[in-house]
């Protein structure tokens, strides 16, 4: 998962996610287990969208990824909204922050990119770590029949005036891999086109494993939304969305 020249125009091509939908849902889970939230740490935030959005709304926000070209373009949005935002290049394995939080959030896929099951199991314990007692942890993940059907219709495009983009997938239904390989085009100012790649790995973690990992890290009350093949109650269709909270 690289995201150097994506970072750029990713943006661009998520522009029929409607946010403000996924911020307000977000926001009612972890509302919904304690009330007064004033912090919020936001793993794998990518290019900040739900970052800023919290931060809106008066919030204390620490943004996390991986990708220090997905941050820069974060930071500029951040500041062409006129709110604090704090943003750290961390892998979410691994991350640290000097003072707990009142809630956590994981949003769009950010599990999925967590290929084993131990990379999972370092990521919820350090939630876990992060977390103030009582407070929540919501995060969503692409679920099994949506990857199966993304690699079942192998190529999907768009062709845009100054951009397009070729994608192709690969699903191996033994370890529940999809690769996926992305070809963009984009127009560069002196008219050209200049072509690049980008090639990422998702897992289809099943319920039953992310559930039986968030126990073993110590988190109760744990309530799924949507499941391996139904469709989620909140955005973005097929997905299953997973609120909890540390004791």
């Amino acid at each position: 998962m690289k995201y150097e020249r994506l970072s750029e125009i990713y943006d661009r091509f998520t522009d029929d996610f409607n946010h403000d939908d996924w911020e307000k849902w977000y926001w009612k889970l972890i509302s919904s287990v304690k009330a007064g939230v004033k912090s919020v740490l936001d793993a794998g935030c990518g290019t900040g969208p739900l970052s800023v959005r919290f931060a809106k709304k008066g919030i204390k926000v620490t943004g996390i990824d991986l990708s220090e070209d997905m941050l820069r373009v974060a930071s500029d949005k951040a500041r062409k909204w006129g709110v604090p935002v704090r943003f750290v290049c961390q892998d979410m394995r691994f991350m640290e922050i000097p003072s707990r939080v009142d809630a956590v959030i994981c949003a769009c896929d950010g599990v999925n990119y967590l290929i084993a099951e131990d990379d999972v199991r370092m990521f919820f314990s350090r939630v876990f770590k992060a977390l103030k007692p009582a407070s929540p942890f919501a995060f969503d993940i692409s679920n099994e029949e949506k990857l199966k059907k993304m690699g079942q219709t192998y190529l999907y495009g768009e062709d845009r005036e100054d951009s397009a983009y070729i994608w192709t997938n690969d699903y191996d239904e033994k370890t529940r891999l999809i690769e996926m390989n992305l070809t963009f085009f984009v127009q560069e100012e002196d008219g050209r086109f200049a072509r690049f790649t980008e090639a990422h790995t998702q897992k289809a973690h099943r319920v039953s494993e992310i559930t039986a990992l968030l126990e073993e890290a110590g988190f109760i009350d744990i309530c799924v939304f949507g499941g391996d093949s139904g469709e989620s109650e909140g955005p973005g269709g097929k997905r299953v969305y997973f609120l909890c909270k540390k004791p």
